[in-house]
């Protein structure tokens, strides 16, 4: 493979440093070969290395582990390594938000160099279902090894530079039969604008002498921390929902490899060890072959043995567990790979105290070292096994389709193509077939109201597929489980993750509905065929409101200053002989008086309905037909939101990242991230809208806002925020509680109070609500029934205005509960509980969402009750 991205910075660096390299014969300092790669000698293994290739210290000036190298430090020494080795090819796969580059090392021995695409092309075979005849015989072995995922997780970037080195550099039999038989595919950062942030904030803070107090400026980084991606998003959950540019790049390139292992480099608390999968057996996900952790456990073994030679205590089989796909650690486990976590207690900086020791950068990244070199081991040793796995569990795919009890699915239903085809994008991600329909099917919902599946709205997706198990793990509902403790998310069914109604079919169903397979822009471009031309209009414009895009496009519109209102109320007009429907929440634009201005109207118009599959109607007359008329004071004038988020120490930065992502990326607005401390010292009637993600944000007092809020400001709550705002005049709200009477006391173990405490802890799952679709905050959605994401312990109760409740929950016991876990004690706070309740204050607003209308930027189906706060009163 060619170098892609070689600035020229690296070729005036090789043109100083190739003949010094070539010529003199350099000793490995003893830090390298005595403490790094302890393993290995204990192993008996010899230690000797090429001298013509540079070690870290050699091009960067410093022994890793002296600092915490930067994102482009990082790419410095690898150029370096890969123009200098023969073994090693370089990739670009994308970029970041930040636009650091996303760069593998793809390392393996010369001859195997120079057939990667044979080899790579071997792979993809193997996991064809009918790939009998593909020998593993004499196929190297696919090890995708990744690094710091948690940009504040540092040290397993850090142990890469020392990783890459060994690959390049390590001379004798050993190394000769690793890259023999095995492709490494190097990941060294996971997360380049998080791991530049934190190595930023550590190495402006080091000290000359080693300090190892915990309460140190050093150890103790600032909101949002380095964890996050640029938006401030947890890379590690994105693997299935593929939000992020990262995730984009990285999962195009497991399929285009199919690894059989792939590891996942991570830090946690000081005060533990070092963890390495197998996680708690009974929290794995079914779907995945039992043969998976099998491997899992077997490969553990090379991990203790490694670990053992040099002292380091681990454990495994507890605290972390493969449930949840979206996890780098899981995602491999359902594509017939091998996901391998590692979880090694972090110094947070150069040094630390901890309970068991002072914990150094050094040793944190001598382990994910050890570790590193351990996964190599084991995927030679057991090279075939891990070969023939993976060919058996795509072989395995039509037993698999015929032991559900679902043979596939219907999913659509809605008239949003957008939203819809956002949803069709990640199963092509992911390689996941699906299939128009070849006639409707019509499904009646436990309110007696029908939903019609059409070509128009609608796709079947079979689960008898090569990517079979993961169909079935994307859009299962499972409600019971073997363990009531989650390490993250219980339930994450993607159709209604999108606002999508979906139906369990039968073989014959399937077979029956089944049309041409298609893919994802099928009903954009059938939409731009189907509608006419948009003509320009004297008297102005609507906008179907249910389209997901349709913010975005009427934002723009109020930043050039058109009139731009909202219905209140339905209405329809006779057009071409045919009644037209228009719901609330129809958009109405006043056509411009200047000709100039209405032709850059149409023109803006025209694009946006061609590019994001807007219903745009241009009227001939302001008469309508049944209902209101446009002059109408049930036709709200709409203003250009300007908002505020709030953020700092005590917010929520998953939440805040969201929100700014929706609104930034995704819609085009204007967003001001503002510190809760400055609130008392800016001018808040610059700002129309006020937003408090979920926690507690210190050095600020909410009565700063009561003001502005009854002067006409909307102020928009979410979660545990709601509870912040507890004793102001205008912001409480009555909440659920299960305190309990002494005669339900009882005596409890002391050995299951952790067990007890997470069956109890709220970590995510869907719920149904129902919908006051008279309400501003619902305008656009199409049926009452809706699914929400909760992912806390908020349960507000039903409010004393009973027309201040947008969206309640389902109060019918078997049904309110979609997919997932829920304590019964929880259940009961369900009862009578409210999602959404929405208030006057004087002149303005007080929005609270007990629930999180942005999950991970995938809950697509509730974004809008967001976007909505946001823009109607």
């Amino acid at each position: 493979m060619k170098l892609k991205v070689l600035p020229i910075l690296f070729f005036v660096f090789f043109l100083l440093t190739n003949q010094i390299f070539a010529q003199k014969t350099k000793l490995i300092s003893s830090k390298i070969e005595n403490y790094y790669f302890e393993t290995l000698k204990k192993q008996n293994q010899e230690l000797k290395f090429n001298p013509a290739i540079p070690t870290p210290k050699d091009v960067l000036g410093f022994e890793v582990g002296d600092w915490h190298v930067s994102h482009d430090k990082l790419l410095f020494y690898l150029h370096t390594l890969a123009q200098q080795s023969e073994r090693i090819s370089i990739d670009t796969i994308g970029f970041t938000h930040e636009q650091r580059p996303l760069i593998q090392l793809i390392i393996t021995n010369p001859t195997n160099q120079s057939r990667l695409e044979e080899i790579r092309k071997k792979h993809v075979e193997l996991t064809n279902s009918n790939s009998a005849t593909v020998s593993t015989e004499n196929l190297p072995v696919v090890v995708w090894q990744g690094y710091s995922i948690h940009g504040n997780e540092a040290s397993g970037s850090n142990a890469a530079l020392l990783y890459a080195y060994y690959l390049a550099a390590a001379e004798g039999d050993e190394i000769e039969n690793k890259l023999k038989n095995a492709v490494v595919i190097l990941d060294p950062s996971f997360n380049p604008d998080g791991l530049n942030r934190f190595a930023s904030w550590v190495n402006m803070h080091k000290s000359k002498s080693q300090v190892t107090d915990p309460n140190r400026r050093e150890t103790n980084e600032p909101f949002p921390r380095g964890r996050t991606n640029h938006y401030w998003f947890d890379l590690n959950r994105d693997w299935l929902p593929v939000q992020q540019p990262e995730s984009k790049a990285r999962l195009k390139r497991f399929h285009e490899w199919k690894p059989n292992i792939l590891t996942d480099h991570h830090e946690m608390g000081t005060n533990s060890s070092f963890f390495f999968q197998p996680g708690v057996p009974q929290r794995t996900n079914p779907i995945t072959p039992q043969k998976n952790q099998e491997l899992t456990a077997k490969i553990g073994t090379f991990h203790a043995n490694f670990l053992d030679n040099i002292g380091s205590l681990y454990y495994t089989e507890q605290s972390f567990d493969d449930f949840y796909y979206g996890k780098g650690s899981t995602y491999p486990d359902v594509n017939g790979s091998v996901g391998i976590l590692f979880e090694q207690a972090s110094a947070r900086g150069h040094a630390q105290d901890s309970e068991n020791e002072v914990i150094t950068f050094d040793f944190a990244i001598r382990n994910q070292l050890t570790t590193s070199l351990s996964t190599l081991e084991a995927a030679v040793n057991i090279r075939k096994e891990l070969l023939d796995y993976q060919q058996n569990f795509y072989k395995t795919t039509a037993d698999f389709a015929k032991n559900s009890t679902e043979k596939g699915y219907l999913i659509g239903g809605k008239n949003d193509i957008p939203r819809f085809e956002e949803l069709l994008k990640i199963l092509e991600t992911h390689q996941i077939d699906f299939y128009s329909l070849n006639k409707d099917e019509v499904k009646e919902n436990q309110d007696n109201n029908s939903i019609t599946f059409s070509d128009n709205n609608s796709v079947i997706i079979p689960i008898n597929q090569t990517q079979g198990r993961l169909v079935k793990a994307i859009f299962d509902t499972p409600k019971t489980f073997k363990d009531s403790i989650f390490y993250d998310v219980s339930a994450w069914t993607f159709s209604y993750a999108f606002g999508l109604e979906q139906k369990n079919l039968s073989q014959g169903e399937v077979s029956n509905l089944k049309g041409e397979k298609i893919e994802a822009n099928y009903f954009s471009e059938k939409f731009n065929i189907e509608n006419k031309k948009l003509q320009k209009s004297e008297i102005g414009y609507l906008i179907d409101w249910k389209n997901y895009y349709a913010p975005k496009l009427v934002n723009r519109l109020l930043e050039i200053n058109l009139n731009i209102k909202v219905s209140e109320e339905p209405f329809s007009y006779i057009m071409n002989d045919k009644k037209v429907d228009f719901a609330r929440g129809t958009i109405f634009i006043k056509a411009p008086a200047d000709e100039s201005e209405s032709d850059n109207l149409l023109q803006l118009l025209t694009e946006s309905s061609e590019e994001h599959s807007i219903k745009i109607t241009a009227l001939e007359t302001g008469l309508t037909d049944k209902g209101v008329d446009l002059g109408s004071p049930s036709f709200q004038t709409l203003s250009l939101p300007k908002v505020l988020v709030v953020v700092g120490e005590g917010v929520n930065s998953y939440e805040t990242g969201e929100i700014w992502h929706l609104l930034d990326a995704r819609y085009g607005m204007k967003v001001s991230l503002i510190e809760a401390r400055e609130l008392s010292t800016i001018n808040l009637h610059d700002y129309t809208t006020i937003i408090l993600p979920s926690g507690y944000p210190k050095n600020f007092n909410p009565n700063t806002i009561a003001s502005w809020t009854e002067n006409g400001g909307t102020l928009i709550a979410i979660g545990s925020a709601i509870n912040y705002l507890k004793g102001t005049s205008f912001f409480t709200l009555a909440q659920k509680t299960s305190a309990a009477s002494s005669e339900q006391k009882q005596r409890l173990m002391y050995k299951d109070r952790s067990n007890d405490r997470g069956a109890n802890y709220v970590g995510g799952l869907i719920l149904e609500g129902k919908l006051d679709l008279s309400n501003p905050i619902t305008f656009g959605y199409e049926s009452e029934t809706i699914r929400i994401f909760k992912d806390n312990s908020v349960f507000l109760d039903y409010s004393e205005n009973p027309y201040t409740m947008p969206l309640v929950y389902t109060q019918n016991p078997q049904r309110n509960v979609v997919s997932g876990y829920l304590s019964d004690s929880n259940k009961e706070k369900l009862k009578n509980g409210v999602s959404i309740i929405s208030k006057n204050v004087g002149r303005g607003k007080f929005v609270a969402f007990a629930d999180n209308p942005n999950f991970r930027a995938f809950w697509y189906g509730t974004n809008r009750l967001f976007v909505n706060a946001i823009f109607f009163k």
